[in-house]
């Protein structure tokens, strides 16, 4: 039988580095399911939810119901694409703005937390590139 404690670990390690992101950000609107949503429309403004989805790895439903809830709460709008009524364009309002500006001084803090510990970020990263390569 395989040895599963780098399983275990790593999902050790995401649940802390959750409860960690939970306990710092200071908007109870957003938790550590829900930021990283935020970020990829502030690093990507304007860009359509089939695009969306491809660069955050999830499945359509979730990243609906994360747009709906960020649109109700007045963080992100969607526009209509002119040439095809089907896609929608996804931009952050000023609230959204400021609300995305917060959770990166919030991640700046956490990520110096752990830039202090003896994990090798190369290592993670490694492996979450592997992760990514196996479900393409």
């Amino acid at each position: 039988m395989p040895d599963l404690d780098l399983i275990a670990n790593i999902h050790m390690l995401n649940d802390a580095l959750n409860q960690k992101l939970n306990s710092n950000f200071r908007n109870p609107n957003i938790n550590a399911t829900n930021y990283f949503y935020l970020l990829k429309v502030q690093d990507n403004p304007g860009i359509s939810q089939k695009d969306f989805k491809r660069i955050i790895f999830v499945h359509q439903t979730t990243i609906t119901r994360a747009i709906n809830h960020f649109e109700k709460l007045g963080y992100v709008i969607t526009h209509q694409d002119p040439g095809d009524k089907r896609t929608f364009h996804l931009s952050l309002t000023d609230n959204g703005e400021k609300v995305a500006n917060q959770i990166r001084e919030d991640l700046l803090h956490t990520q110096n937390i752990l830039n202090s510990s003896t994990i090798k970020i190369e290592m993670v990263m490694d492996v979450l590139e592997k992760l990514r390569e196996d479900k393409n």
